[in-house]
């Protein structure tokens, strides 16, 4: 059996999609295990509605999406976890194209292709090094990963609002590339944006991506590992998120930190001088 794993918060209004393309599935075979994040609408009579066993309905306090993903695994059944989000859909082949795989393989990740929302479709790139590739298909929907290799690199980092797919795969990459991974040109999942662009929103998405990609750069600073170009990419978001809260100060601060990483990008000194000259973003509260 595979399990599918969707953390929910207010989605009333998407749930019934993300359901619906799980129940069309031409693979039998499945749970889907549905974490309601604290939703205040009717996201659990929508979903009680369904009279199908194989969709599990647990309710939690409001905790984040990486703290619903991991609840979610904790109550699953199968050897195999495909995570989906609320307002995306599955293809009616997409577990079935997986399960192929995993009757003669037992790879720790199987990734395959998602159409973006402006209609475009990404495949993963071949696989060889896939410690250069994980940030392509890592989007919820377009992957299954081992719930064991899950479980052994901790789960998602509930400390992360922002990106919680991305860093977990910064941990599944050393111990799948021994394990092993399987990459597919099948189309798996279409991924749905949110059309919500109110200042209040933008300003929330802001401040959260602004605090994860913090979070981020202290959390792998020290691994050499990974080399500049992460943190130079968590440097650069920091900075980029500090300058549209107002933070003009930790802009600056943290494009110098993406500076000393890649010392001779223009653009990152270009950016300084914009930080520095820019009037709108006054409050460094």
């Amino acid at each position: 059996m595979i399990s599918i794993v969707t953390a929910t918060y207010n989605s009333a209004h998407t749930i019934t999609k993300a359901i619906d393309s799980i129940v069309k599935q031409s693979y039998k075979k499945w749970e889907l295990i549905i974490v309601d994040d604290g939703s205040s609408d009717d996201t659990e009579k929508i979903i009680k509605g369904y009279d199908d066993t194989r969709i599990k309905y647990f309710y939690q306090k409001n905790k984040g999406v990486a703290a619903a993903r991991n609840v979610g695994v904790k109550e699953s059944l199968g050897d195999y976890i495909i995570f989906l989000d609320a307002d995306d859909e599955l293809f009616n082949t997409a577990i079935e194209n997986f399960s192929n795989v995993l009757e003669t393989k037992t790879p720790g990740i199987c990734s395959g292709a998602y159409i973006d929302i402006f209609n475009k479709l990404n495949y993963p790139r071949d696989k060889g090094s896939y410690f250069n590739n994980y940030l392509i298909n890592n989007l919820s929907g377009s992957y299954i990963v081992s719930k064991q290799i899950f479980l052994e690199v901790g789960g998602y980092d509930i400390n992360l609002s922002q990106s919680e797919n991305w860093e977990l795969f910064i941990r599944l990459v050393d111990i799948c590339d021994k394990k092993g991974m399987e990459i597919l040109a099948e189309n798996f999942v279409t991924f749905k944006y949110n059309s919500d662009h109110s200042i209040e929103k933008n300003l929330k998405r802001n401040i959260d991506t602004f605090n994860s990609y913090k979070y981020l750069y202290n959390k792998y600073k020290d691994n050499s590992d990974l080399g500049p170009n992460l943190l130079f990419l968590f440097s650069e978001v920091s900075a980029y998120n500090a300058f549209k809260i107002g933070k003009k100060k930790e802009a600056i601060e943290w494009q110098i930190k993406a500076i000393k990483e890649k010392p001779f990008k223009l653009k990152s000194y270009i950016k300084i001088l914009r930080f520095i000259v820019d009037k709108n973003n006054l409050n460094d509260g």
